[in-house]
């Protein structure tokens, strides 16, 4: 499920919900049948706060797009033989990142158009 599905259960159900839920389908599948660089204890963690996030209270999935937004857990994990699959989890966080991020204000646009002159 998608961080935005897991924050709130109003929010609607888009098809971008279900292309990130491909990453995360991938992440697990590669963390459970590949050799990794992830310890037992790091994987335990991530497994339950990021893959298997749970609703408190109607609200959740902070870790999720924690992740998304820092990729924290990708720059230290490597797959033996398989290079490219960490790049492929990479590209797919990066792509989702932008969901989970705070969006520009006028301000930020203005300083942009000072900064490009």
């Amino acid at each position: 499920m998608s961080a935005a599905l897991v924050k709130t259960r109003e929010a609607p159900h888009t098809f971008v919900d279900d292309l990130e839920l491909i990453l995360y389908v991938i992440l697990w599948l590669s963390l459970m049948y590949l050799i990794s660089s992830m310890d037992a204890l790091t994987f335990t963690a991530f497994i339950q706060s990021v893959i298997d996030t749970k609703q408190y209270g109607g609200t959740g999935g902070t870790a999720k797009a924690d992740f998304l937004k820092g990729h924290s857990m990708m720059n230290d994990v490597t797959f033996k033989d398989q290079p490219q699959l960490k790049k492929l989890l990479e590209d797919l966080a990066i792509l989702f990142t932008v969901h989970y991020e705070k969006k520009p204000t006028d301000e930020d646009f203005k300083l942009l158009q000072i900064a490009d002159v």
